[in-house]
């Protein structure tokens, strides 16, 4: 249930709210596009004699701005079809734009020879399909990209990943060139589904080594035993920690906080390989027709609103983001007892004066400030109604990068605007989330396996799969390295890669303790009850808090850890 109060119902499908005395041109607009879509469709056929796949992208958009245009009734209801065509027409644009030309076959020959036929009859036609078919019961999918003769030897390193076709061909290649190579060790690749891990680890039949596993999973895997730690192995904990025992945090290694994400009882699961957090993007074209900049505080955010509003635009940010980064910025966290190991994770964080303070704060922005609960970010920041919206950076950059090449050039990211404290310090604390490397219980070669990791998370080897993504895909391939050196050598601009780099300085990490699953329900709940019941925030919060401590003890006693009860603290010594 969304609430009224912020404008996120939907058009009502059964009215035509009088479109064509209100926005006459609107309508006038969607019949002249209609009209137009369907002559270049025409110029296509004419241009390529057929009107394949190719075109069936602008056939559909044209069909529904013409049912749009014809009918105000039809309006309404085809609205959100319209925004995702929309979404549709920029991707096709921009595959245009890139694609490449295949030829099958080039033929030299004299001007009166008998020239081969252009197209297949329908034998032959039969035929290709019928070996197609047959062949592609025998690919395999171990081989792609393979670059050199893969050793059969039971010996070899086994790694999974679970990407797409593109991503394993050009791992693929990166390890046979590279970590092959050099240490004459064979790794056999697959490339798998992601719901294929938990099935095969049961069985004991799973990989040695997997790529690009989410932080929650992998405490979830280690805590049951399925992975192995860092410190078990002395030659390669080096990679991560210090002669003092500490998280290493050299610039050009891995951020802390992608370490502590993969840290449980000091124990570290795995090396970082992505590392993705939200920043502020903003519509430069929008900002200077308002006479504004972009904010850097969010008391300029509420400053700002008014006059956005005032022109009917919005800011775009999902609660769960602003709870998340309002909370570490106030200098809370999600956790109580974080420096005590032990204790850890045992009881939520929210009932502190400063967790309480982040989700009053955040629960006002949608009650008294009118933020949207719900949007589509990408589309409302393309069209302009959202200049100023809140996301993870490399997946909106991509998707606008495809999605909104019309505003290509007017828009840019930078660091989340900060929270200023009693002190007048201001805190740029973003919410990081990671995938890492990791290795599986039972590795048949664990120096073999930690040494293809530290090869394959180093900043050399995720620029180089980087920006070959880019190479392949183009510049909605953007690859979020969680490697600090590896962000310097991929194909950003300076000015964007200052901006990450400004943005990682100022990163807070939370580490999905056993039974932290629950927290994003409850406070879901909590949420809710304020924007759609008027309920107060500080109740509505501390009402769930007992019930998200109790399934947290739940979990940790199912795991031998240590547990606290209501209202108790870790014992002195501890």
């Amino acid at each position: 249930m969304i609430s009224r109060r912020n404008g996120s119902l939907p058009p009502d499908e059964n009215k035509d709210y009088d479109f064509g005395i209100n926005i006459p041109e609107a309508i006038y607009t969607l019949n002249y596009q209609a009209v137009n879509l369907a002559k270049i469709v025409e110029e296509f056929e004419e241009l390529c004699g057929t009107n394949g796949s190719h075109i069936a992208t602008l056939i559909t958009v044209s069909n529904l701005l013409s049912t749009m245009g014809i009918k105000e009734i039809n309006v309404a209801k085809n609205v959100e079809n319209l925004k995702t065509y929309l979404g549709t027409l920029g991707t096709w644009i921009n595959d245009s734009k890139t694609s490449s030309m295949t030829v099958d076959k080039i033929v030299i020959q004299s001007g009166d020879a008998k020239k081969p036929k252009a197209k297949a009859n329908v034998f032959q036609s039969i035929g290709f399909e019928i070996k197609s078919f047959v062949m592609s019961f025998f690919i395999d999918y171990d081989n792609m990209g393979v670059t050199r003769k893969e050793s059969k030897s039971k010996d070899a390193l086994n790694v999974w990943l679970a990407e797409g076709r593109d991503q394993s061909k050009i791992w693929r290649s990166i390890i046979d060139s590279g970590f092959t190579e050099e240490t004459e060790i064979p790794v056999s690749l697959k490339l798998v589904t992601a719901s294929t891990l938990l099935p095969s680890v049961l069985a004991k039949s799973g990989p040695d080594v997997y790529l690009g596993l989410g932080s929650s999973t992998v405490i979830n895997y280690a805590i049951r035993g399925a992975i192995d730690s860092i410190r078990d192995n002395e030659d390669y904990a080096q990679a991560i920690y210090g002669a003092d025992g500490l998280p290493n945090t050299a610039d050009d290694v891995y951020s802390p906080t992608a370490v502590n994400m993969l840290t449980l009882l000091n124990q570290t699961y795995g090396l970082p390989l992505t590392m993705n957090f939200p920043m502020l993007f903003y519509r430069l074209d929008v900002l200077v027709d308002l006479g504004v900049s972009a904010p850097t505080t969010w008391d300029e955010v509420l400053s700002l609103l008014p006059i956005l509003q005032s022109n009917n635009l919005e800011i775009g940010i999902t609660y769960t983001l602003a709870l998340d980064f309002f909370l570490y910025q106030n200098g809370g966290s999600m956790w109580k007892y974080e420096d005590n190991p032990e204790y850890a994770g045992a009881q939520i964080g929210l009932d502190t004066n400063e967790g309480l303070f982040a989700f009053l704060y955040c629960t006002r922005l949608y009650t008294d400030y009118g933020l949207t609960v719900k949007f589509d970010a990408a589309n409302r920041f393309r069209t302009g109604e959202m200049p100023l919206i809140v996301s993870d950076y490399v997946s909106v950059y991509n998707q606008l990068t495809v999605f909104a090449t019309e505003i290509k050039g007017l828009w840019e990211f930078t660091r989340i605007p900060a929270t200023i404290r009693e002190d007048g310090t201001e805190n740029y604390n973003s919410i990081a989330t990671v995938n890492a490397t990791v290795m599986l219980h039972g590795c048949k070669d664990p120096a073999a396996a930690w040494k293809f990791m530290k090869w394959q998370t180093s900043a050399e080897v995720e620029a180089t799969y980087g920006n070959r993504m880019v190479a392949l895909i183009g510049p909605s391939a953007k690859y979020a390295a969680a490697n600090l050196g590896a962000i310097k050598l991929l194909s950003w601009t300076t000015k964007e890669r200052d901006a990450i780099e400004e943005q990682i300085r100022h990163l807070s990490g939370i580490v999905n303790y056993p039974g932290s699953y629950i927290i994003a329900r409850y406070t879901n709940f909590a949420f809710l009850d304020v924007v759609n019941k008027s309920a107060d925030p500080i109740d509505a919060i501390l009402n769930y808090v007992p019930t998200i401590n109790a399934e947290l003890t739940r979990k940790r006693e199912e795991f031998s850890m240590k547990t606290l009860g209501v209202g108790e603290t870790p014992p002195e010594g501890d």
